[in-house]
This record gives C-alpha cells, structure tokens and sequence, in this order.
C-alpha cells in the first residue's frame, strides 16, 4: 500500500510526542471528550471542531519533518 509507510511512521511520531508531553496529551483528550463524548469514535464533520488536536498534529508532523 502506497503512503502506508508515511502513515505509520507519522502516527508513531505523534504517539511519542503525546508521551513526551503528558499535559498536550491531556488537553487534547479533553477536547476529544468535549467534542466527540465518549461513547463514539470522532467523525469526519467533527474535525472543524478539534483545533486543539489538529494544532497538535501539525506542529508534530512539522517538527519531525525539520529533523
């Protein structure tokens, strides 16, 4: 699968910043509580509602690319 390496690698990326940085994994899962609830997986329509945790994503996948 073409872009499946990219993909893995990103997410292991963002996985170890998270545990790196305990308080951004915790403001992001509140958010993720906040927006989603907890008794769902997120959606497509609730990304425009994820700043936090989209902030997060890009400014991980910014970093590691810089590297």
């Amino acid at each position: 699968m073409e872009g499946s390496d990219t993909a893995s690698g990103a997410l292991q990326v963002i996985v170890l910043a998270l545990t790196r940085y305990p308080e951004v994994q915790r403001k992001a899962q509140e958010e993720m509580d906040r927006v989603v609830g907890l008794d769902r997986t997120p959606y497509e329509h609730d990304i425009k509602d994820l700043k936090y945790m989209h902030a997060v994503i890009e400014e991980v996948i910014v970093d590691h690319s810089q590297r």
